[in-house]
């Protein structure tokens, strides 16, 4: 990273591991979602790739249809891939290799035999592939960094920020060489799970960013609907989100192509940590792709972005975005990066991102090292950094000398995360500019519509005139961005006058400092009485709702008044479907409200079909004909259009995803006092079944989660009961436990990962090694490990020949206390002829035995007892 450039990339943490391709891998090259499975939605951020890898054959769905994207994977199914992204010869069934695990004539024999003869994988030991253990992120590390012999010079230069990775480990060079790539990160920012097992859209993301760096076999991107590519950080207060195509201005800004965002949606970005953005505004760049979105605090850990609602230059919609991201605090200092002359008078200096409030620049000439007063007076230069701005203007006094150099000095200045200015001091150069002796002029003044004119000038100038007249309100005034000697005037409320009229124009300055006190000129100003017309009509689909819109242009701006509509009572015509004509009289549609396709543009509105046609007259392929009848829109000369006739072919509404983004929160998890194979998770919300009971969602370090038991809602929460195998958990101490990938109810959005620690108990169940007849009334039992049990309880019966005994039903001892031998009393003394019989014990119901951190004795149906 330079400091120019002070690019991080945005990690969103949803993903466990965030595979990103920055420095390798082209992640524009993603095909874009619909893909083939309904569990990926278009706006995931592995959609493309996973599309592209089905598109390739390289991977498959379920028999459900579904992908699964937080599923894992096996060993053989990671080889069958790796062998197919490698177009390895599979056909062989025949097994090649020493591993008595891997059969002849198995679905995944080729690719591994392939593998094994290529040197890219072996087994977990010389004869035992194990190809249905489940691949952990560091075996797969491995694996691609041999599969696409990945280079590793310097990597021991590389330090990796996981305290789980300590360097000695056979994977740490092979995730070193994928970091240092920036093709693979971490579950958390210090934490790589390298032993934790791969999920099916991690693998499908990293494997593909690797593939198309090293341009192997995934096919050529497919045109895609317009949608956000990427969004990165620039510095603590900017971020740029980059578009696949070119994005309308008019989506964004009310004017221009910079300011304030149109509405409150647009783009939001809510803090999920306390770091709030504060206000934010945009810059959208000349070829509509990039936007840079500048807030008013610096950004540092998670927050939900959300952008909406925008319309490329095409006329198409932009798929809604909606992630969670993680972005790390700006460390880089701030430099400049130079000048630009304004004027004769003003030059603006440049720096590399947007800085605080900053007033102690320093200015002296060149030759002789003069002072010069940073103020407003004739013989000074003021200068101040405004908070959150990019760039500095030094407005220059009129006694100053000219075209002499001035040297400026920033000392201390810092960025908006408080990085200080690099290097410091800080200096840039100028001069202050001579008049040219030729005085700027007035030019053509056109009218632009019947609230708009434009003045074009004779050479560029500092700032726009004042101009009134008689019959003219206030107005906005617009530099045109392609032509700097034009200034577009709108009137705030009113319409231009249709007599003569003289326009007084205020004084103005070009860059060289020359002056033109004003002028008046007379116009004549005209309305357009003719009503507005549609030029064109489509049918188009909205990226976010799904939805058929006809979309109307129409050849002028026209304004929407009270409840615009198209008047479904008046409007008649017919449909065609399968050769058959079908009337529609008046009084059979509904109406339907009309809105602009997007705000700024004037000149396409649009209207829900499935609104105006309603359920019977809505019908799938058939073909329209229609007279529209239009209600309150007009021209902005206040003429309205009343009717249009269109034609067009309906097709169907969508289906639109899961739109509930409800990020379910922190869970709550904690041992169960009485049962050590049992975990509570309890969420604070209720949530989905599936993803909470899917065990891979779930890890405790050193146990062994079996499956999961989900409650009733209860209270506004959800418990989720993790059932442990029985005897897995081997030791008692604190460790880490993982829960992510549950999402809320109906929600769209999986939860943030939550870790924590947990104190959590042994749950290796004691059992009996021996019973031993060592009086006749007495019965020594010794125990796998060290029990308790309490005072005198009544805990087994004894069984004589296989039956009980009236006389001889119970065995009860005194309370013992951590004992590994317990000596146990019978009832009465057995006999000789019982001892012959054949003697067993059977546990009651009460049995009350315990180890020491209270898990349950565990006895087979009968104990023999021996002598």
């Amino acid at each position: 990273m330079t400091n120019h450039s002070k690019k991080r990339k945005f990690l969103a943490t949803s993903i466990t591991a965030t595979m990103v391709a920055a420095a390798v891998a082209p992640v524009a090259g993603f095909a874009a979602a619909p893909g083939p499975f309904p569990d990926v939605p278009a706006t995931h951020n592995y959609a493309g790739a996973i599309a592209d890898m089905a598109n390739a054959n390289v991977i498959e769905g379920l028999p459900n249809g579904n992908f699964d994207l937080g599923g894992h994977i096996t060993r053989s199914q990671a080889a069958q891939m790796v062998a197919g992204l490698r177009s390895l010869q599979t056909g062989a069934q025949a097994n090649t290799t020493n591993f008595a695990d891997v059969k002849s004539n198995v679905w995944y024999t080729g690719a591994i035999n392939s593998l094994v003869s290529e040197g890219i994988i072996a087994g977990i030991s010389a004869t035992t592939f194990a190809p249905n253990e489940k691949i952990t992120r560091g075996q797969l590390a491995q694996l691609l960094v041999v599969a696409y012999d990945l280079q590793g010079e310097n990597v021991d230069n590389v330090t990796l920020p996981f305290t789980d990775i300590t360097g000695d480990e056979w994977y740490a060079n092979p995730i070193k060489i994928l970091y240092k790539h920036n093709l693979i990160n971490g579950q958390t920012p210090t934490k790589f799970g390298p032993k934790d097992n791969m999920k099916r859209g991690d693998f499908a993301w990293l494997a593909a960013n690797i593939d198309y760096a090293q341009g192997n076999k995934l096919p050529k991107p497919t045109p895609s609907a317009p949608s956000v590519e990427s969004i990165e950080a620039i510095n603590a207060t900017q971020t740029e989100v980059k578009f696949t195509k070119a994005v309308d201005k008019a989506s964004l800004f009310t004017t221009g192509s910079s300011g304030a965002f149109i509405g409150t949606a647009t783009v939001t970005m809510s803090t999920l940590d306390g770091k709030p953005a504060g206000t934010y505004s945009g810059k959208l760049s000349s070829d509509g792709k990039t936007l840079t979105v500048t807030t008013q605090n610096p950004l540092s850990k998670r927050y939900d972005v959300v952008i909406d609602g925008l319309m490329t230059t095409e006329g198409d919609s932009v798929a809604k975005y909606e992630e969670t991201i993680t972005i790390s605090a700006d460390q880089t200092a701030p430099t400049i990066i130079g000048t630009e002359k304004l004027n004769a008078s003003k030059v603006k200096v440049n720096f590399s991102e947007p800085m605080k409030a900053f007033t102690t620049v320093t200015f002296k000439y060149a030759d002789n090292g003069a002072a010069i007063v940073n103020g407003a007076a004739a013989g000074q230069i003021a200068a101040a950094i405004t908070a959150g701005a990019s760039d500095v203007t030094f407005s220059i006094g009129a006694n100053i000398d000219a075209s002499r150099e001035i040297i400026a000095t920033f000392i201390g200045a810092e960025d908006q995360a408080g990085n200080l200015i690099s290097p410091n001091p800080a200096t840039v150069s100028f001069m202050k500019g001579a008049a040219d002796g030729v005085a700027p002029t007035v030019g053509p003044i056109t009218q632009t519509g019947a609230k708009s004119f434009s003045i074009k000038f004779s050479e560029e100038i500092q700032t726009p005139p004042t101009v009134t007249g008689t019959g003219l309100a206030p107005n906005t005034v617009m530099k045109d961005e392609t032509d700097p000697t034009v200034y577009h005037y709108t009137l705030n409320t009113g319409m231009l006058p249709v007599v003569a009229t003289t326009l007084s124009i205020g004084s103005f300055d070009d860059l060289s400092g020359e002056n033109n006190p004003g002028t008046t000129k007379v116009v004549t100003f005209t309305q357009d009485t003719t009503a507005p017309q549609v030029t064109s009509s489509a049918v188009v689909k909205d990226a976010t709702s799904k939805k058929e819109y006809l979309e109307l242009t129409l050849d002028k701006n026209v304004d929407l008044i009270a409840a615009s509509r198209i008047a479904g009572g008046t409007t008649n015509g017919s449909y065609i479907k399968n050769s058959v004509t079908t009337a529609i009289a008046n009084g059979s549609l509904a109406n339907a409200p009309i809105t602009y396709k997007s705000l700024g543009n004037k000149k396409v509105v649009r209207f829900e079909l499935k609104t105006l046609l309603g359920n019977t007259m809505d019908v799938k392929d058939a073909v329209y004909s229609l007279n529209l009848a239009i209600s309150n829109i007009v021209s902005e000369a206040n003429t309205p259009i009343t009717s249009a006739g269109v034609t067009f072919t309906r097709g169907e509404d969508g289906v639109v995803a899961n739109t509930n983004t409800n990020v379910l929160g922190a869970p709550v998890v904690s041992a169960v006092a009485n049962d050590n194979s049992k975990v509570h998770v309890l969420f604070p919300a209720e949530v989905d079944g599936a993803s909470a009971v899917d065990v891979s969602n779930y890890s405790i370090d050193g146990a062994v989660i079996e499956s999961v038991t989900l409650q009733p809602v209860s209270g506004g929460t959800q418990l989720a009961i993790l059932n442990l195998a029985a005897n897995s958990n081997t030791f008692t101490g604190v460790r880490n436990s993982m829960v992510s990938g549950v999402k809320a109810i109906n929600s769209s959005k999986t939860m943030l990962p939550f870790s924590s620690t947990l104190n959590l108990k042994e749950n290796v169940v004691p059992t009996v090694t021996s019973a031993q007849l060592t009086d006749v009334d007495k019965v020594t039992l010794t125990f796998s490990e060290s029990v308790t049990t309490a005072a005198v309880t009544t805990d087994f019966e004894l069984l004589i020949g296989g039956s009980a005994v009236a006389t001889k039903t119970v065995v009860t001892t005194d309370a013992q206390t951590k004992k590994s031998t317990i000596v146990f009393t019978i009832e009465n003394p057995v006999s000789a002829a019982n001892i012959a019989t054949g003697l067993s014990l059977k546990a009651l119901s009460g049995l009350n035995i315990l180890d020491d951190v209270g898990n349950n004795l565990s006895v087979p149906a009968t104990i023999t007892i021996t002598q």
